[in-house]
């Protein structure tokens, strides 16, 4: 099996958990950082210790353009302007989607989706000539929950459902 290209993983957003918004539309490349909490040692026969404390994960939307149309759009621009930190403002629903391979012409895929509640803290607003932006940070937070995903490549839309569904 070749390696899958990086189309394969989807990031998206929403804020109610019914309509996603696919990160990365303004990006050429975007990663989920995981920020390990690993730390390693020596014990006195030489043998390493490792121990792993879990994750600290964050995703860095540095480009993210105003766009009316997005569904995360309207709210994101609100939080920015108001500075708003209360959490039924800045919290909504982050998810990974991964697809299998795929033909060389699908518009439609599939896949699994993992899906869990996440901040969205804007950065800033503004930016250069380029386009307005409001560049936010994602803090996802519990446990994934797997679901199953359908993509449209086309008219980007998103369907979310239970796994298997």
């Amino acid at each position: 099996m070749a390696k899958l290209e990086r189309k394969h993983f989807l990031f998206a957003a929403s804020w109610e958990g019914t309509t996603w918004d696919p990160l990365g539309v303004d990006n050429d490349d975007l990663s989920l950082e995981l920020n390990p909490d690993v730390e390693t040692s020596k014990n006195v026969l030489g043998e390493s210790i490792v121990t792993h404390s879990g994750y600290e994960p964050e995703l860095d939307m540095d480009t993210y353009y105003a766009d009316p149309d997005r569904s995360l759009y309207e709210k994101m621009l609100a939080n920015a302007i108001s500075r708003t930190t209360d959490e039924e403002s800045i919290k909504g629903k982050f998810g990974v989607g991964v697809f299998g391979e795929e033909t060389k012409d699908a518009d439609s895929v599939t896949g699994e989706f993992w899906e869990q509640e996440a901040y969205f803290i804007p950065q800033s607003i503004g930016g250069d000539t380029a386009g307005a932006a409001i560049p936010f940070n994602v803090y996802p937070i519990g446990i994934p929950e797997k679901k199953s995903i359908t993509y449209v490549r086309s008219t980007r839309k998103i369907t979310v459902s239970e796994a298997g569904g």
